[in-house]
């Protein structure tokens, strides 16, 4: 029997997470219109916009939790990220991810109602 390559099921969407998985924030990670966006407004702005549209879809499915991962770097992301947080009703803690899982430093844990 003939199988398609090309199945939906064999390539699932960079932009769907499981509650297993965790969203990267990495520039080589984003999907090809943030890559193109980071082009044009720079790497802050894309990684911002993409976080916040993947927040969004978290919260939509009712998700319980969002694990980041933000980089080590300077820290300027983790902070836009964690100044974006700060005051939403929808947001229950948001803590540095310690299981050692995405190493350390580099990731947050966003707690949703």
């Amino acid at each position: 029997s003939k199988e398609s390559h090309t199945s939906a099921k064999a390539t699932p969407r960079p932009s769907a997470l499981t509650p297993d998985s965790a969203l990267d924030l990495h520039l080589a990670a984003l999907p090809e219109r943030y890559q193109a966006l980071a082009d044009r407004q720079g790497a802050l702005a894309a990684q911002l916009a993409y976080f916040d549209a993947q927040l969004m879809a978290a919260l939509d499915r009712r998700a319980d939790r969002l694990v980041v991962l933000h980089g080590r770097g300077a820290g300027t992301l983790r902070a836009d990220l964690q100044r974006r947080l700060v005051g939403r009703p929808e947001i229950v803690a948001v803590e540095p991810e310690v299981s050692g899982r995405y190493g350390l430093g580099a990731a947050l844990l966003i707690r949703l109602r």
